[in-house]
């Protein structure tokens, strides 16, 4: 395999492992923990900017803010609304 071949596919490889927590977010938005969020955001740049009872605002420098609700009284599971804002905010962020 030649360098600019292997580059590529490191690039190629870079993408995927970028693209595949927000795959799994789409394919099932009904299944995500709490936790798996905030590291998701973590993991992307995000920081908790507060937290008022149980709201939790996620931000980062000229990206739009998200908001999340912790599950309460025994649920562990997001609400779907909550997940497919994510999905919609890690879409449109500038360093995509």
């Amino acid at each position: 395999m030649c360098a600019q071949t292997a580059s590529i596919c490191a690039i190629i490889i870079r993408m995927v492992k970028k693209q595949a927590p927000l795959v799994r977010l789409k394919k099932n938005k009904t299944s995500i923990r709490f936790d798996e969020l905030v590291a998701l955001l973590r993991e992307c740049g995000y920081s908790v900017q507060s937290v008022t009872g149980s709201h939790h605002i996620f931000g980062k420098p000229d990206q739009l803010s998200i908001m999340l609700v912790k599950p309460h009284g025994g649920k562990k599971n997001c609400h779907p609304m909550d997940v497919n804002e994510v999905i919609r905010v890690l879409e449109t962020r500038k360093d995509a």
